[in-house]
């Protein structure tokens, strides 16, 4: 038989490796990242679709900006067990357009310190949350911290359960 090879199972020299099926095996970290990045991505682009329409719905309607809520937020973090403290503090509500014409922005900064015109809410929202993974899929989750049972004890907090909505 001739000097060639048929390029199966015999010598011939190296070549090109080839794989095995159709679909090659990817490690699972590697799919797991791929597969964080595009739904990272889809989330994204789905908000910044919602963001688009509502822009033009405001701008097509001709709105105005009725009433601005402004906070500050500290947040505290415990990576180990993912336990969660947000702190919203200086709550305040402002109007921002009058119905009598006057101007309320200037440049896109409030200006006028009215007392009327201005709301504020006296005090703070924590909002505790604890991401605790599950053990092997589908027992208990695990107890959460226990300097959070402590402050959730403390009955200082009154549990709210509710959504957030600063203007309608």
């Amino acid at each position: 038989s001739g000097g060639g090879s048929s390029g199966r199972g015999g010598g011939g020299g190296a070549q090109p490796a080839q794989p095995q099926s159709k679909h090659a095996k990817v490690p699972p970290a590697a799919a797991a990242a791929t597969t964080s990045d595009a739904e990272r991505i889809a989330r994204e682009f789905n908000l910044f679709k919602v963001y688009t329409e509502v822009q033009r719905l405001a701008e097509s309607k001709k709105l105005q900006p009725v009433i601005r809520v402004t906070n500050q937020e500290t947040v505290f973090e415990e990576p180990a067990s993912r336990a969660r403290i947000e702190v919203h503090e200086r709550t305040q509500a402002l109007l921002e357009y009058t119905f009598d014409g006057v101007e309320q922005l200037y440049n896109g900064w409030w200006m006028q310190e009215t007392p009327a015109d201005r709301i504020v809410l006296p005090y703070a929202v924590v909002r505790i949350s604890s991401v605790v993974p599950r053990r092997g899929g589908g027992g208990p989750a695990p107890p959460p911290p226990r300097w959070l049972q402590w402050l959730t004890d403390q009955r200082l907090l009154t549990e709210v359960r509710g959504k957030r909505a600063h203007a309608v």
